[in-house]
C-alpha cells in the first residue's frame, strides 16, 4: 500500500517538475533572441579591413567588425589583384568558408 502512495506522489512530482521546467525555463529560452551569434551569408556586403595582405593568387585575412566583436577570416581577391594590408574590402560572396572581396572605396559627396 505504501509503495504504490510513493510511486503516485514521485509521478506526480515529476510531473509537476517537467511541466514547470518547460513553461519557466524551455518556452522563455526558444523566443530568446541570437545576441553573439552569426550566420556566413550575414557577411556578405560588409566592410572589413585586410590584416595579412592577399596575393593575386593566394589567402590572406580580413577583420570585420561587429556588435558582436571582431571576426576575422580567410579571404581572397575576387578579380585576382593584390590587396595590401590596411586596405578596407568589401566581402561580395562566401564559398567554402572563404570570404571573396574586393577593395571597397569609399565614395564622399559633397552637395
Amino acid at each position: 500500500m505504501h509503495i504504490w502512495l510513493i510511486k503516485i506522489i514521485s509521478g506526480l512530482l515529476a510531473f509537476l517538475s517537467v511541466t514547470l521546467l518547460n513553461i519557466f525555463v524551455l518556452i522563455p529560452l526558444s523566443s530568446a533572441e541570437e545576441s553573439n551569434t552569426y550566420a556566413m551569408e550575414d557577411l556578405q556586403g560588409r566592410i572589413g579591413k585586410v590584416i595579412t595582405s592577399i596575393p593575386s593568387d593566394g589567402y590572406g585575412e580580413v577583420l570585420i567588425s561587429g556588435n558582436s566583436g571582431n571576426i576575422a577570416k580567410s579571404a581572397v581577391s575576387l578579380d585576382n589583384r593584390p590587396i595590401e594590408a590596411d586596405s578596407e574590402i568589401l566581402i561580395i560572396e562566401i564559398k567554402d568558408g572563404v570570404l571573396h572581396v574586393t577593395p571597397y572605396e569609399s565614395s564622399s559627396f559633397n552637395v
